[in-house]
């Protein structure tokens, strides 16, 4: 079964388009959906179904706007029984506790709609690394993400 990343938000996007799905190197599509322009779920499911895909959800920075986005598109998946998973981040230490609670309220309701909902930690992560340059701490952070969405692929 092929593989569709639905990137929430530019973001999630451009790391896709540089990092995952080169890496992956299977036949992997991705989308961008604008969090902030209303989703028509119908016609996404549609289109999934048409192609019999396995959705990742992908959102590497999670704002109301993204969780919104992300839960409607989770439950419509769901709905129409179509394999979803979901990967997100937890911000930064320094981003503030609201921005984690919301990312860990988010999670907790994603794990209603989706076959998986796995989350890189990054408070744990920041404080072992404080001393690396930020660039190659996001490029051991995609690694990471891609080893979690080469697990779901199968």
């Amino acid at each position: 079964m092929d593989t569709i990343i639905l990137c929430i938000g530019e973001e999630s996007l451009d790391r896709a388009k540089d990092s995952f799905v080169k890496k992956l190197g299977k036949d992997i599509s991705f989308e961008y959906i604008d969090s902030e322009k209303p989703i028509d779920t119908t016609e996404v499911c549609k289109s999934i179904s048409e192609r019999n895909l396995k959705v990742i959800l992908f959102a590497s920075f999670i704002q109301q706007q993204e969780s919104s986005c992300l839960l409607q598109l989770a439950e419509k998946l769901h709905e129409e029984n179509i394999e979803c998973h979901a990967i997100t981040i937890l911000p930064f230490p320094f981003e503030g506790i609201k921005r984690k609670e919301l990312v860990l309220k988010t999670n907790k309701q994603l794990k209603q709609y989706c076959a998986s909902v796995l989350s890189i930690d990054r408070e744990n992560e920041y404080e072992s690394k404080q001393n690396m340059l930020i660039s190659d701490y996001f490029s051991q952070e995609d690694d990471k993400i891609t080893t979690l969405m080469a697990g779901i692929i199968g």
